[in-house]
């Protein structure tokens, strides 16, 4: 982690989507299939996991009609929902604006490869620069080495599999950007504060260990 780098940046988008998301050829625009961002939620914190502030966008859709069913059963996108919704640029700007604040943050997330680069790629189409640390943060990873250093063995590290070790609720549907970005917050929160595993007692703090998923 960079020195310089004094806050961390838990991060979960929603999008219209779970399976195309590439860079759009002007000249096909409308024979390219696309994902969009439809919600950014950030939590950001203090490297001991306190939390500073929290951030939230839902963004107009250009392709509402391009929603897909099994995307919008996760993130529940209805247009009155979103009737105040933010341009996607300026909601990219926003969230530039707090990555880079106070000295900059550090990306976290469950799936850093898919919510960095989904941003990172909506950054490039929308021509909004945003500065940030290379390093991220994944909570899966997270989640497994300290789990493991504290003596603990879990038949997964999805995160709803890792909040039900830690006595949890899963994350209810539909998913919200700030409420994703708060579990996997709490999560790493919890996983840190773990005590150590005593000799001889076997299952987790609270008797089981969970039952395997499929994330």
């Amino acid at each position: 982690m960079n020195p310089h780098v004094n806050r961390i940046a838990f991060v979960d988008i929603e999008t219209t989507d779970i399976k195309y998301f590439k860079l759009l050829n002007p000249a096909r625009e409308d024979l390219t299939p696309w994902a969009e961002i439809c919600e950014i939620g950030i939590v950001v914190a203090t490297p001991d996991l306190q939390i500073i502030e929290e951030f939230e966008a839902k963004t107009t859709l250009r392709f509402p009609a391009r929603l897909d069913p099994r995307a919008q059963a996760v993130n529940g996108y209805d247009e009155k929902d979103w009737e105040h919704s933010r341009d996607i640029a300026d909601a990219l700007q926003a969230y530039g604006r707090l990555m880079e604040s106070a000295g900059g943050c550090l990306f976290a997330s469950q799936n850093p490869t898919f919510d960095r680069t989904i941003l990172e790629i909506a950054c490039i189409q929308h021509m909004v620069k945003v500065k940030i640390d290379y390093h991220s943060l994944d909570v899966w990873t997270h989640s497994f080495a300290t789990l493991s250093a504290k003596g603990y063995k879990l038949e997964n590290y999805g995160l709803n599999s890792v909040a039900k070790f830690l006595g949890m609720n899963e994350e209810p549907l539909p998913h919200r950007g700030l409420t994703g970005a708060r579990y996997a917050w709490e999560v790493t929160k919890r996983v840190r504060e773990l005590p150590m595993k005593a000799a001889g007692i076997v299952g987790s703090p609270i008797g089981c260990l969970g039952t395997p998923t499929n994330e």
